[in-house]
């Protein structure tokens, strides 16, 4: 019998990698190569990236939120936008289940932070979707918002097609080539960097960041998706 042995060559310069809670507390731990990752960048990584890449040891996901609501700053006064653009992950079922229809606005500031503008959370069936997709637009249309991405699935694909008829090439369809996982994954180092910021008194940040941080379920939800677009 073949026998296999493990190597595990962990991003931190210690006999065993600790976790990434211990990690943000420790101010001893090193970097083995911290030219081409530093160890402030380790600090960031969510907790499933930081054990399968940077540990070398994989955990299952479970409650432990991909997204921390501590990492996004607050502005009172969003300051200079090079562009506006509004994001949707859209569902047709309204149970109590399901997930929440999302739409978000985000702009990117000259100074390459990205700011969200506004959110719009609900549950709404196919025919109502439409018309709440089309104020939503509407409004940040007038505020010069240049497209509106909208996962193409299930309800979104309707959406599209029906958005498409009057606002031809402004209405774009976003493809999943990845799992929610992945796609979140990819945007937290961004997001944990301090780099997007949500506004300071607007009465739907409290429910986002609650729904982002959510602990109850080990399932990824729509408002994930939609900030992972972004």
């Amino acid at each position: 019998m073949v026998q296999r042995h493990q190597i595990i060559a962990p991003a931190i310069l210690v006999r065993s990698p600790p976790t990434l809670a211990i990690l943000r507390r420790h101010r001893c731990a090193r970097a083995i190569r911290p030219v081409q990752i530093a160890l402030a960048r380790l600090k960031r990584a969510n907790p499933y990236v930081y054990a399968a890449q940077y540990a070398q040891r994989p955990k299952q996901r479970t409650g432990d939120p991909l997204i921390d609501g501590a990492w996004f700053p607050r502005y009172r006064e969003c300051p200079p936008l090079s562009r506006i653009e509004v994001f949707a992950d859209t569902a047709s079922k309204t149970a109590e289940r399901n997930d929440f229809s999302v739409f978000l606005a985000v702009g990117l500031g000259l100074d390459g932070n990205l700011y969200v503008l506004d959110c719009l959370r609900g549950k709404w069936k196919t025919p109502k979707l439409l018309a709440v997709a089309e104020t939503f637009w509407g409004k940040w249309a007038k505020e010069g918002a240049a497209a509106l991405h909208i996962e193409d699935a299930a309800s979104g694909t309707y959406l599209i097609q029906a958005m498409q008829e009057t606002l031809r090439n402004t209405v774009r369809g976003v493809k999943r080539t990845k799992d929610k996982f992945t796609r979140v994954s990819g945007v937290t180092e961004r997001m944990s960097s301090g780099r997007v910021f949500l506004p300071a008194s607007a009465p739907w940040v409290p429910e986002l960041v609650a729904e982002l941080e959510d602990r109850k379920s080990t399932r990824l939800n729509s408002s994930h998706t939609v900030i992972s677009y972004a």
